[in-house]
């Protein structure tokens, strides 16, 4: 199987997680009547969370790409 030398600059979790955030503070802001606050919220976590894992698989790839280069 021919690997791709191409760099993974792709975001995969960082959307997923905003719209959980999204969700989740809507159901959270609904019963207190704020809404608007629960979803900037949500966003914001899920920002934060989408973000860090996407990092982590990052670097996690960078460094398996390189190990793969110095076997070549």
């Amino acid at each position: 199987m021919k690997k791709d030398n191409a760099p993974n600059n792709t975001t995969v979790y960082m959307p997923i997680f905003m719209c959980i955030g999204i969700s989740v503070g809507m159901a959270i802001g609904a019963p207190f009547g704020n809404i608007p606050i629960g979803m900037c919220i949500g966003v914001g976590l899920g920002t934060c969370i989408g973000g860090i894992i996407d990092h982590k698989n990052r670097k996690k790839s960078q460094d398996n790409s390189s190990d793969d280069k110095s076997e070549e």
